[in-house]
């Protein structure tokens, strides 16, 4: 399971305020994108910080009021809900957001998917110091997995307009793509301070620390 860890926030820890800032998404094992964000790197170039492992980002950033155990909220608001493991991407969108361009891939609408992200929204609301505007309830968060992000404006169009050409490398590779085995969703994780800290096995019903996040699954193992 590490190879979506081989492209994306920083294993290591690092000291930061008091309150720390989390960020809740869903892990996605998608061989292909990670090729295609390969493919983009040796094109157009990016750097490691234009470039995460694949995931769904459900809520955040946000810092929590002292005292709060974000652990326990997202047990209590997911443990009852079903998951499918497949999701369905939809089409390539280019985002504008305070650091620059993101070209994504948009998923196909799923109750079961948007449920899940409402419940992990709702449940950390009330107790957020202090959160990413569009995580106010209700929710304006598009589900999204990105293939570049912290892109500047001329790169970000450069990038769209290749993956979105059928006649060029990149958009071929898009199209490819969208036509392979669908993604798959692994598990929630929490980013705590800009590095993975710990992770909710969504079909065992488990949390899993740091030192479950590394290792390396036995083939046939999910």
């Amino acid at each position: 399971m590490v190879s979506w860890m081989r492209a994306g926030h920083r294993r290591s820890r690092t000291r930061g305020p008091l309150n720390p800032a989390y960020i809740v998404v869903l892990c996605v094992a998608w061989p292909g994108l990670e090729r295609l964000q390969d493919l983009v790197a040796r094109e157009v170039g990016l750097s490691p910080g234009q470039r995460f492992f694949p995931h769904v980002t459900l809520c955040g950033p946000l810092v929590l009021h002292p005292g709060t155990d974000i652990v326990a909220l997202l047990d209590r608001a997911v443990r009852s809900l079903s998951m499918a493991r497949v999701i369905h991407p939809a089409d390539l969108h280019l985002f504008r957001g305070k650091r620059g361009r993101a070209v994504s891939i948009l998923l196909r609408e799923d109750q079961a998917l948007s449920a899940f992200a409402r419940a992990v929204s709702d449940a950390l609301a009330p107790f957020s110091k202090k959160c990413n505007p569009i995580d106010k309830p209700p929710s304006q968060r598009i589900l999204h997995i990105s293939v570049a992000v912290n892109l500047p404006r001329q790169k970000g169009e450069l990038l769209f307009s290749e993956l979105t050409n059928p006649g060029g490398k990149l958009g071929r590779e898009r199209e490819l793509l969208f036509r392979e085995t669908p993604p798959l969703i692994t598990r929630m994780a929490l980013i705590r301070r800009g590095a993975l800290w710990k992770a909710y096995d969504l079909f065992q019903k488990e949390w899993i620390g740091r030192s479950g996040l590394f290792e390396v699954k036995k083939p046939g193992e999910r």
